[in-house]
């Protein structure tokens, strides 16, 4: 890949991880529903929890809070329709500090 490409694609990655790491929780949520919920909801979430703030290289401190609450969000009833983890992802990615702020004069 050339530069320009990888630039391209890092700057997506940067824009759309936290959405989609949201999304695909919010779809692991979606399948632990009802009974399977209950009884798998907990440690599926919990995994996949772990795996996607890993993968967003979020500070272990972070992670495991994180992955508890991924965890309680797939074991509760009645939040398979409630898309917590993409709104959250998002608002993650709006609240961040600008990049402009952290450059520092120039």
């Amino acid at each position: 890949m050339n530069p320009k490409q990888l630039s391209f694609l890092k700057r997506l990655e940067q824009a759309i991880g936290p959405i989609m790491a949201g999304f695909i929780l919010d779809m692991v949520d979606f399948l632990t529903f009802g009974p399977i919920g209950i009884v798998l909801g907990l440690f599926v979430g919990s995994a996949v929890g772990w795996y996607l703030t890993g993968v967003l290289g979020v500070s272990r401190k972070w992670r495991v809070i994180l992955t508890w609450l991924a965890g309680i969000y797939c074991f509760m009833p009645g939040t398979e329709l409630i898309p917590v983890g993409t709104i959250v992802g998002a608002l993650c990615r709006f609240f961040q500090a600008s990049p402009e702020k952290n450059k520092g004069p120039q």
